[in-house]
């Protein structure tokens, strides 16, 4: 059964963002927020340095250093566990200020400021994001980013990342999984509030009670 599952054998769909009418969601609406979280969790780490505490997002002195430190992690069987065996990604400098990472490439781009732990594990992030898995910046990314931040500074630093997630409504957890019974008495529900507030009175009224309902009610 699915909620027997771990959050890595669940099913793409229970990632992905639908509007009411069931049709997926494309739009990186987490893209900003995410970028908030992720920048202050970086301060927190060189806040700890500065404290006399270890700064764990450690920084890198070559690409070279970085393809070392990120095949490594590729190949350990915690890795492997969690999303199989795996080429190693192509890593390259660029210049500029845009960072980046594509599963379809295999391939993660740095500029020199973004050699450090943090950056390096959210472009594998993006390497290791299913296109059926969500959006760009979407539950499933945000998830994984959670996972190789555990594994790889701490789990105090993931739940330093992932109250700053809550905090700002970023979403990282998978759409809950409902029985056929209670997808029904969720939808009757939403039915019954989109009826006390929507107040329907014509055909387009009820198209927005309908929203209401697959709102209120789940899908």
């Amino acid at each position: 059964m699915a909620e027997n599952l771990q959050w890595y054998e669940l099913p793409a769909k229970r990632w992905q963002e639908r509007d009411g009418e069931g049709c997926r969601i494309w739009r990186d609406s987490q893209r900003q927020k995410m970028y908030n979280a992720e920048n202050c969790l970086k301060r927190h780490c060189r806040d700890e340095g500065e404290h006399g505490r270890v700064d764990e997002n450690a920084e890198f002195e070559s690409i070279k250093e970085i393809e070392h430190y990120v095949n490594k992690l590729l190949k350990s069987a915690w890795f492997i566990r969690r999303w199989g065996k795996k080429e190693n990604p192509i890593i390259v400098e660029i210049q500029g200020h845009t960072a980046w990472g594509n599963r379809m490439r295999n391939k993660m781009a740095l500029p020199k400021w973004a050699w450090n732990k943090v950056v390096v594990l959210h472009e594998l992030s993006h390497v290791l994001h299913a296109y059926d898995c969500g959006t760009v910046h979407g539950r499933y990314f945000c998830r994984t980013l959670l996972e190789l931040i555990d594994h790889e500074l701490s789990p105090e630093s993931r739940r330093f990342l992932k109250k700053r997630f809550i905090a700002t409504g970023v979403r990282s957890t998978p759409h809950p999984a409902y029985s056929e019974d209670t997808k029904i008495k969720k939808r009757e529900h939403g039915r019954k509030l989109a009826n006390k507030y929507g107040m329907a009175t014509s055909s387009k009224d009820c198209e927005w009670n309908d929203m209401l309902a697959a709102a209120f009610g789940g899908s």
